[in-house]
């Protein structure tokens, strides 16, 4: 939250004495600004004014935003580590079947299709290993470029 405002003074030219010149002014810009769930200390008192208890119930409704989301967050870091774990057991099942076809293959003068059988799997869990990084890091530069623009005070 943001407040933004404009006094005018008059002001008297230097060494006169007696009203201030109509031509010159002052002006002073007070710029006050605060980020966060909770409204700035200034303004969360104004809502006791309008209603006794409102500021306790705009900060308790900002702790419970903030459980929740911590609650978010907590379940959506199990179920990526559910996800990358069962993604290494498939990985590992899917080498151990390659190898064994391959060796049954090779076991049985079928060198050319046991290379193929060999090579096939290790090409793919490769290529799983090299995209999940790429993947991440997308999404970070994704998150990184998609910002809000704070709002601008317009001046009279």
């Amino acid at each position: 939250m943001s407040s933004g405002t404009r006094r005018s003074t008059e002001v008297a030219p230097s060494g006169a004495t007696g009203s201030p010149d109509p031509d010159r002014s002052e002006e002073t810009y007070v710029f006050q600004a605060h980020s966060g769930p909770i409204p700035a200390p200034w303004i969360l008192s104004g809502y006791d004014e309008v209603e006794s208890g409102l500021a306790s119930q705009v900060v308790g409704m900002a702790k419970e935003q903030q459980a929740h989301d911590h609650r978010l967050e907590s379940t959506a870091q199990a179920h990526d580590h559910g996800i990358e774990s069962r993604g290494q057991i498939f990985a590992f099942v899917l080498a151990l079947a390659g190898l064994g076809v391959a060796g049954y293959l090779l076991a049985y003068d079928k060198s050319l299709w046991g290379a193929a059988t060999v090579l096939a799997p290790f090409v793919g869990l490769v290529g799983l290993f090299a995209w999940g990084p790429w993947r991440e890091r997308a999404k970070q530069r994704r998150q990184a470029t998609s910002f809000s623009v704070p709002p601008t005070i317009e001046q009279d």
